[in-house]
């Protein structure tokens, strides 16, 4: 309690001239240096994310393409075929002093179109690339013709000196299985815990579920699956961890006790 009270950074006290209230000018002063440090965790945590999200690529690449696309206009070539020019038509007209200003920001526009659309390819063929898994049937020691050419083409595209979470977009989906393998398993992994009349009548439960609710609930993970990475990690986290009133060491993680 005492720590507390001299955390306060407003001391108000009662005299006879009537209610008084102190300062605490090292507590105000603790309070911005708390504020500017959490904007700062936040600038950089936008910043970390957006490295993330363009990687293979960097600012850099960016600088660089701006900068030839600006080199090939000196030079009187136009390698957006028209694009710039129409660019520059949809830009307000400041005056003819400020024309120079408009070809600038309408070839930083195209380059940054292009930038995202080449970095937009580069995440679609790692995706394909990484769906690839011939070398896991592969003997060991051995590697085939087309597992070398996939693993020279993943260091080609990869890019370098990656950052946590810098491939996430770059991630084959989650594949949805086929609710038969699912059903299947669910019977192979009950079958040692139950008798045999219980486990005749939970194999007869689960021929009714799949032939009147499943193939409803398949549609509902296939449409999810197309528009999340993972279709079961947040539904998994909110129904069956975060909704959940029971304790989670009995009835989840039972395997710790």
């Amino acid at each position: 309690m005492a720590e507390a009270h001299q955390a306060v950074g407003f001391r108000p006290s009662l005299t006879s001239d009537g209610a008084e209230v102190e300062l605490s000018a090292p507590v105000l002063q603790e309070i911005y240096l708390s504020g500017l440090r959490s904007w700062k965790r936040h600038l950089s945590r936008f910043w970390n994310d957006f490295l993330t999200g363009v990687f293979p690529a960097s600012p850099l690449s960016w600088l660089f393409l701006f900068s030839a696309i600006q080199l090939a206009w000196f030079l009187q070539l136009d390698p957006s075929l028209g694009l710039m020019e129409k660019i520059k038509e949809l830009l307000p007209d400041w005056g003819g002093q400020h024309h120079g200003l408009r070809g600038v920001l309408a070839a930083a526009l195209f380059a940054s179109c292009l930038w995202g659309a080449l970095i937009f390819t580069l995440h679609v063929a790692l995706r394909l690339l990484l769906s690839y898994h011939g070398w896991l049937l592969e003997p060991h020691g051995a590697m085939s013709s087309p597992t070398k050419t996939w693993l020279a083409l993943v260091r080609i595209f990869s890019g370098r000196h990656p950052m946590l979470f810098s491939y996430q977009r770059s991630l084959p989906r989650q594949p949805v299985p086929s609710v038969q393998d699912t059903v299947r398993k669910y019977l192979e992994s009950v079958r040692p815990i139950l008798s045999d009349e219980d486990f005749d009548w939970t194999a007869v439960l689960a021929q009714e579920f799949l032939r009147l609710q499943a193939s409803l609930l398949q549609w509902y993970l296939r449409l999810k699956s197309w528009w999340a990475s993972n279709y079961v990690s947040d539904w998994w986290e909110e129904f069956v961890y975060l909704r959940s009133r029971n304790p989670l060491m009995v009835n989840s993680n039972y395997y710790m006790m």
